[in-house]
């Protein structure tokens, strides 16, 4: 019971007052004041049990700490373990104990309810052979009820296992989510069919900013300084701002340090591919002096030679990035601030095989098996014209605070800086780029999550907040893209109602956007003379003309989650829609550049496209078989389709410039439906060797005319069989795989309405092979990974380097890290 029940301010008594219509008892929750005996309780450890060291651990006085997430049913059984983070040399051990503890399960108004809490096994130090100081903590954590969205997470131990390469690769690994590889060494994420434009990443909780319409502009992520990276499919536009049409990629760091002393991580990577080597170290520190303060430093670096597809090297794509940065936090109670800076720099080159002097040429090179100078190209670190330049800097302050009745404030300022610079082939006496981006955002936001309120047997928990933004471009070069300023902002809310095994998610956001361009008097001409741009909507007293244009987005979110069968079987359903306005690119774009190898063709007059979406996602649950599946069905109004322009006879259109000849794609708004599936399935987890098979199918076409869309990505099936063993030598936590990846023609396009037919499908084989071992008085997580070992030659249709050579070739990449 309450010792003493808060005063409800006026705001919360309105609340009180609205949620009581619907029935039942309401309580606004002050969490200073709950007790042993309040409505919700915390599942309580039964049993002791005595944490086994590993040998390795006992022979060298090795010790650490092993982060566990468990979920436990309404009986008190664990019938999940996760490893959140830890020495992989504990993993085995810390698996099995988790795994048989037991519990008097949690409780909401005294009926066993399943849980969630997170357990630290500290092992150690261990100084002697029959030594054995170790311990088990129970920290609770309230994690809510999972999200109603179909959600993928990539934990530590498989980001390691894919250290040294860029997000897109990264996260292609998810059921859903594949990625358009450039015509370099980068590569951009696409969500059920839909591409980078239509996804928000998240950095650390801020919106990343950058140009995102080059195809070889990759995210300015560092994906190898993160601890966690979650995948949220489907529109999230509610929680997360415009654009979340296809969802939501949240890059989360590593926790800092929580005890005091130095520790940290080092990592190193290697892939026989283009010669690339990657090394990677974060420090980790908190004094004794100040106990409340965290810091951390960190940086990666990698180089990388030329790409080789299976029989010829892809000149000019070695690349070169380092990334850097430092965070201090200060947390003390309920308040906490952190102050971070990140780094990214990288330069690529831009495949040679995209210069095309004439029409014939690029027409000719589209039936050749290999380019016509592929014998000119090598294997080397030099980075040629044409290539790309890109630093990004963000800064940010976080802070959060307890309001106490009211809740808990968040709030974030960052401030990004994105320059770019592009470099087209030239005479050996110019030494500048061809294009210049400066791209400049500051972003400010307030989320309010207010306590809990009790009605009946359910629980309402949930927030609102504002955003707002600044940003400005500033371009100079070639006429491509005007300069530009930007004001958004919006207001949001957000609450979910949770049951015993269910949950209801309802959300709703408003956003404004207001743009001015300044369009130079050339580029201004152009687009009168083609009539996509009136006079009569730019202000052209000045030197530039001056068109400015406003933008409403909305987005809705309904979601519910039911657990059919306790905690064995589950369902979602998610009922979303978002918006997006179109960038400066769509609305003003009327050139090429290196990084965008087509001349592109916009249409000031675009508006803001819009989802409407229903996905249900069903998941099982069992010790033995392991499976989730999401359908997907989404309306797209005035979706902004970005695909080649024909002529009047249909055939493909070029235009043919001083730099060379180009195909013309156009931006046009039409009606899209997209709708497919995507999932995963485990038999035997736990098991020696288990299974694994996970694939994706995405449909979509023009509502009007019916007619399927290009870039849409070919139906996909992966099928692994994985040896996993607790130890076996001086090896612990073995891993084996072997995979067979199966990549479809995509059939579902009609050639006529693309420069060259889709390519044909293709068979990789891939294996992977890791262990963690004792060396040097450390514990040490390595591995091997071989992609597309049979060395097959195929060509991938979301990219637009399928138009001229094929994707890389085989690549064995090793990988190790140790923690300190």
């Amino acid at each position: 019971m309450f010792t003493a029940e808060p005063s409800p301010t006026w705001l919360q008594s309105l609340a009180i007052y609205s949620l009581g219509l619907l029935g039942g008892t309401i309580v606004w929750a002050d969490p200073a004041q709950y007790s042993d005996d309040d409505r919700r309780t915390q599942a309580v450890l039964k049993n002791q049990v005595e944490l086994q060291m590993p040998t390795e651990a006992i022979l060298h006085g090795i010790g650490g700490t092993v982060e566990m997430r468990l979920q436990i049913d309404a009986s008190g059984q664990v019938t999940k373990a996760e490893q959140i983070s830890g020495s992989e040399l504990f993993h085995a051990t810390a698996m099995r104990t988790a795994m048989s503890l037991r519990f008097q399960p949690a409780l909401e108004n005294g009926s066993p309810i399943p849980s969630e809490l997170v357990i630290v096994f500290d092992y150690g130090p261990v100084h002697s052979r029959n030594a054995h100081h170790h311990e088990m903590v129970i920290e609770h954590e309230d994690l809510g009820p999972p999200e109603t969205h179909a959600v993928d997470q990539l934990t530590e131990a498989e980001l390691r296992r894919n250290m040294g390469q860029d997000l897109g690769e990264t996260i292609s690994i998810s059921p859903g989510v594949t990625m358009a590889r450039g015509t370099g060494d980068t590569s951009k994420p696409i969500i059920r069919g839909l591409t980078e434009r239509r996804l928000l990443i998240i950095n650390d909780g801020v919106r990343h900013e950058s140009q995102k319409w080059g195809a070889d502009h990759a995210p300015e992520i560092d994906p190898n300084s993160a601890g966690r990276i979650t995948i949220i499919k489907g529109a999230s536009g509610v929680r997360y701002g415009p654009d979340a049409l296809a969802g939501v990629i949240l890059v989360e760091p590593h926790a800092l340090r929580t005890e005091t002393g130095i520790g940290g991580t080092a990592k190193g990577a290697f892939a026989s591919n283009g010669q690339r080597g990657f090394g990677a170290v974060r420090l980790d520190a908190r004094s004794e002096q100040f106990p409340h303060l965290g810091l951390r430093v960190e940086g990666n670096y990698q180089l990388g030679a030329a790409l080789s597809s299976p029989h010829y090297v892809l000149g000019n794509t070695a690349s070169e990035t380092w990334n850097g940065g430092a965070t201090l936090g200060y947390r003390h109670g309920e308040t906490s601030v952190k102050l971070r800076y990140q780094h990214f720099q990288s330069e690529s080159g831009v495949f040679y095989g995209i210069q095309n002097s004439t029409i014939d040429e690029f027409t000719a090179q589209l039936d050749r098996d290999v380019p016509i100078t592929a014998h000119l190209w090598d294997t080397t670190r030099n980075i040629d014209r044409p290539y790309q330049g890109v630093r990004h800097d963000l800064a940010l302050a976080h802070a959060e605070t307890s309001l106490g009745s009211w809740g808990h404030l968040h709030t974030t300022y960052a401030f990004q800086r994105n320059d770019r610079t592009e470099y087209e082939q030239a005479r050996s006496s110019i030494t500048g780029p061809q294009y210049q981006f400066l791209l400049r955002t500051h972003t400010l936001n307030m989320d309010l999550e207010h306590v809990p309120i009790f009605i009946g047997n359910a629980t309402l928990e949930g927030g609102s907040g504002l955003a707002g933004s600044f940003q400005e471009n500033v371009y100079s070069g070639y006429t491509l893209i005007p300069n530009y300023r930007a004001f958004g902002g919006g207001v949001f809310a957000h609450e979910r109602l949770t049951w015993n095994r269910a949950a209801v998610d309802l959300g709703g956001r408003f956003d404004h956007l207001s743009r001015s361009a300044f369009l130079e008097e050339r580029f201004y001409d152009s687009h009168v003379r083609r009539g996509t741009l009136n006079d009569s909507n730019c202000d052209t007293s000045a030197e530039r003309a001056r068109c400015p244009s406003t933008f409403n987005a909305a987005s809705i979110s309904i979601g519910g989650l039911w657990q059919v069968v306790d905690e064995h079987i589950e369902l979602k359903v998610d009922l979303s829609s978002a918006s997006r306005v179109p960038n400066a690119d769509e609305a003003y774009m009327l050139s090429s550049a290196p990084t965008m190898p087509v001349y592109v063709y916009s249409d000031p007059s675009l508006g803001v496209e819009t989802t409407w979406g229903a996905s249900p996602t069903l998941g099982l649950e069992y010790s033995w078989f392991h499976a989730e599946v999401s359908a997907y069905a989404n309306v797209i109004q005035d979706f902004i389709y970005f695909a080649p322009e024909l002529d009047a006879d249909g055939n493909p259109s070029f235009d043919v410039t001083i730099r060379g000849a180009f195909p013309r794609y156009s931006y046009r708004a039409i009606d899209a439906q997209f709708h497919g599936l995507d999932g995963s399935l485990v038999i035997g987890p736990n098991w020696w060797v288990a299974f694994q098979a996970q694939g994706s199918i995405v449909r979509a076409t023009d509502m009007d005319s019916g007619i399927f869309l290009v870039g849409t990505p070919a139906d996909r099936l992966q099928v692994n069989a994985i040896g996993q063993w607790a130890d076996l030598g001086p090896m612990d936590d073995l891993r084996l795989s072997v995979g067979v990846e199966g990549i479809a023609e995509q059939s579902r396009v009609d050639p006529a309405n693309d420069i060259a037919p889709p390519p044909p499908g293709a068979t990789l084989v891939h294996a992977s092979f890791g262990s963690d071992i004792l060396f040097g008085a450390k514990v040490w997580q390595w591995g091997i990974e071989g992609h597309n070992l049979l060395n097959t030659a195929y060509r991938e249709y979301t990219s637009l380097l399928r138009y001229y050579a094929d994707q890389p070739g085989r690549d064995i990449r090793l990988h190790i890290s140790t923690d300190f």
